[in-house]
């Protein structure tokens, strides 16, 4: 696969040994992802406005010995995932400061489940749904876990294989995977009691 690996780019490496390389190859990572692949929200923008946006994502990331950066765990996300979340939120703040209309904030942890129903009555039930889930998660290959985390923010599959790095072609394939990996969620879970549909 091309720089845009599942889980572990090299420049994560090198924050401490290496920082100006390390913020090299962030910023290349970050401009190529954001210009080739840009969330739906930027396409309105001008090419100014998007080349101000990347900076100040990068800026965002790497200010305070790279704290944000820091944040990014491997722990079955995609980084160009991880790193597509951070840039949806900083292009919303954008929009709401320049008065266009914006959708919510989404977490940058992708795959978070909805909790939009979660009253303090069924918070206990829902927190053990929660870890069920992310038990059953871990069942899974790290494949499958990156498109149901995904499919659980609302990408669909031709954003999913841009995140990725993959050719649009490979649309299909990726619509075909998920489409087995929720059928093998869906399993593992309706053995544990859950169905799929309240979380992906």
């Amino acid at each position: 696969m091309n720089n845009h690996n599942l889980s572990w780019p090299g420049f994560l490496d090198l924050l401490d040994s290496h920082p100006e390389k390390g913020l090299e190859e962030f910023y290349l990572f970050v401009a190529r992802l954001l210009r080739t692949s840009p969330p739906r929200l930027m396409n309105s923008l001008s090419e100014e406005d998007k080349e101000d946006l990347i900076q100040n994502i990068v800026i965002h990331c790497i200010q305070d010995n790279f704290r944000v950066l820091r944040t990014y765990k491997n722990e079955g996300n995609a980084f160009a995932a991880w790193l597509y979340f951070i840039a949806r939120n900083k292009i919303i703040d954008f929009l709401r400061k320049s008065g266009r209309e914006a959708k919510p904030k989404i977490s940058s942890n992708p795959g978070a489940l909805r909790q939009s129903n979660v009253t303090s009555g069924n918070r206990e039930d829902f927190g053990d749904a929660v870890y069920v889930v992310r038990k059953c998660l871990e069942k899974m290959d790290e494949y499958c876990r990156v498109l149901l985390k995904m499919a659980a923010d609302e990408f669909l599959p031709r954003e999913m294989v841009m995140i990725l790095g993959w050719p649009a072609e490979k649309a299909k394939k990726v619509s075909n995977d998920l489409g087995y990996c929720r059928k093998k969620l869906s399993k593992i879970l309706s053995e544990n009691g859950l169905k799929i549909e309240d979380y992906f």
